[in-house]
């Protein structure tokens, strides 16, 4: 290919130590860069305005016979992620038809979420909206989901009586790490330029390697960024595992299994992988 390849990027700070190499580092402008949150990036794959980007897991459900999943690429968590949390005002059972706030920009955790209550059979009043911080949600509006950055600089465990780590609960279900994010291609382009593939998935593997060398400057970076202490920036990079191993692919099968039982999803997942 003559012309510079676009990968897409996860527009949290979740994806710095991935991304280092090709913003920071000896990759630095060999690929174009398109940072969007993980709903934009989904739509830009599935209309092949983008080959290859980070996806969220979900995302793949509804797209696996027209993508296939990148190795050893995940935003991943063994327990506790911290940037992807559920707050609300009153107990669970007083959540039948009450109004949840889910957000756009991530299906996997909104899945994720509505998964957990049919699991339970409490059936609330699902609304979209984003928000950035407490003072997005209405006094009649009793729970939210908060992901990404806003999660992490919120506060929120000061405004709602109940918080919790999405992470943590599927944990405590399943004793297996979750996936909230992929790597995925479109599977026409695989074919057609594998070669360029197997490239791309070399010079990820040295771009996560130079992000963990650097994996101060990234936590100084981001905890400037979204205005938090240092530690907790520190603590959140500790918690997120960037590789798909065995484990967290029995994780991922099961949670895609879990969304196919309680009718989520209308058709079984399998994981296709770029070989």
């Amino acid at each position: 290919m003559t012309k510079q390849l676009a990968i897409g990027r996860i527009s949290y700070i979740n994806v710095d130590p991935i991304y280092y190499g090709f913003e920071n580092g000896s990759l630095k402008d060999k690929y174009k860069i398109v940072s969007k949150h993980p709903a934009g990036l989904n739509k830009m794959l599935a209309e092949k305005k983008l080959e290859i980007s980070a996806v969220s897991a979900a995302a793949y459900a509804q797209n696996q016979d027209r993508w296939l999943i990148l190795p050893n690429l995940s935003v991943s968590c063994a327990a506790d992620v911290m940037s992807v949390i559920f707050v609300f005002k009153v107990s669970v059972k007083n959540l039948e038809k009450a109004k949840v706030i889910i957000s756009a920009e991530s299906k996997t955790a909104s899945d994720l979420i509505k998964l957990f209550f049919c699991s339970r059979g409490i059936s609330p009043n699902f609304i979209i909206k984003k928000i950035n911080s407490y003072k997005d949600i209405n006094a009649d509006e009793q729970a939210a989901l908060i992901i990404g950055d806003a999660a992490l600089a919120g506060g929120w465990d000061k405004h709602f009586k109940y918080t919790w780590d999405l992470g943590v609960l599927w944990n405590n279900i399943t004793k297996l790490p979750f996936v909230f994010a992929l790597w995925a291609v479109n599977k026409e382009f695989a074919k057609t330029e594998k070669e360029t593939v197997l490239k791309l998935i070399k010079d990820f593997e040295a771009s996560k390697k130079e992000g963990k060398k650097n994996i101060e400057t990234i936590i100084n970076n981001g905890a400037e960024k979204l205005n938090i202490p240092y530690l907790i920036c520190k603590k959140y990079f500790e918690k997120l595992d960037f590789d798909l191993d065995d484990k967290k692919t029995a994780g991922l099968s099961m949670f895609f299994d879990k969304l196919y039982e309680y009718k989520i999803i209308d058709k079984k997942v399998n994981l296709n992988f770029f070989v």
